[in-house]
């Protein structure tokens, strides 16, 4: 079943996060649309601090894995439905997490959400923070430049503060109409 972006049910809503490098998922499950909404996706989109069962996402930048799923039914129904199938098999399942079952039997909505700019309010973010991601992701960018995979290719070098300036312009241009280049002041003989 897909889901009309216009009008998203309103129960059983799952949200999972990993941090880091870690193993561990947290999982939080059976979220109304309206709480989704305002324990994730808002403070998603919006850059804030936000926790899922207990764990605190300071920064999408610190988060490795993360998931939004929609399902018909609750979570109790899918871990009853596959502890009835351990059973039926004779199969003791003891390391399946029953939190995470909705993943696989739910409707990924992760990109929707979080990462199509739909789920936001606003349609614009604004450009101090779009500025902020673009430097704090600059580096990313400059390595693939440097390490060109064409060959004949030669690499983008970064020498100094210049070439820098250089690339976070030509950066800011693609999503700033009005991105200027620094004008340093001349230097004033005598001082």
């Amino acid at each position: 079943m897909s889901i009309d972006p216009t009008k998203p049910p309103a129960k059983y809503w799952h949200c999972g996060v990993k941090i880091g490098t870690g193993k561990k998922y947290s999982i939080v499950n059976d979220l109304t649309y309206e709480e989704l909404q305002e324990a994730i996706v808002k403070p998603w989109n919006e850059g804030r601090p936000f926790s899922v069962s207990g764990v605190i996402v300071r920064s999408s930048d610190s988060v490795s894995e993360i998931r939004i799923s929609w399902t018909q039914q609750s979570k109790e129904f899918y871990a009853n439905q596959h502890n009835a199938a351990m059973r039926a098999s004779n199969i003791a399942d003891m390391a399946t997490d029953r939190r995470a079952l909705v993943f696989s039997n739910g409707e990924d909505m992760t990109f929707e959400l979080l990462f199509s700019g739909k789920g936001a309010k606003s349609n614009e973010e604004p450009d101090t923070v779009l500025v902020e991601r673009v430097c704090r992701r600059l580096p990313q960018a400059a390595r693939i430049l440097s390490t060109r995979s064409r060959k004949g290719k030669a690499p983008y070098e970064i020498t100094d503060e210049y070439d820098v300036q250089d690339l976070l312009h030509s950066v800011l241009r693609a999503y700033l109409k009005y991105s200027v280049q620094e004008d340093p002041l001349p230097k004033v003989a005598g001082a």
